[in-house]
């Protein structure tokens, strides 16, 4: 979902990863949060079990720059939980999760 402000010139959108649990959803934020500058993302916020299973969600807010004459930021959220799905309209699922998937979804 995107929501403009144009007294600002700002634009947030928001976009979901929805899917079951250990199918990569933290782990493609982690990658993100990875290979992105300190300075273009925020705190990734994680709500962790004490075995690193996600309990709700993770968020990981990043600042693009300009886009179109709006400062642009990104939330990008994660869940396994449906409630936290209606944050956003957009979504991205990530139906395989392990190493061994990639060679046939080529």
């Amino acid at each position: 979902m995107v929501f403009f402000n144009h007294a600002t010139r700002q634009m947030t959108v928001k976009i979901v990863y929805y899917g079951p649990g250990l199918c990569g959803k933290t782990t493609n934020l982690n990658t993100i949060y990875g290979k992105t500058s300190q300075k273009a993302r925020g705190e990734m916020v994680s709500l962790n079990t004490e075995t690193d299973r996600t309990l709700f969600f993770d968020l990981l807010p990043m600042d693009v720059g300009m886009v179109g004459g709006f400062k642009t930021k990104l939330q990008l959220y994660q869940s396994f939980n449906y409630m936290i799905v209606h944050v956003a309209n957009n979504r991205g699922c990530i139906p395989e999760g392990y190493k061994g998937s990639l060679d046939t979804t080529k």
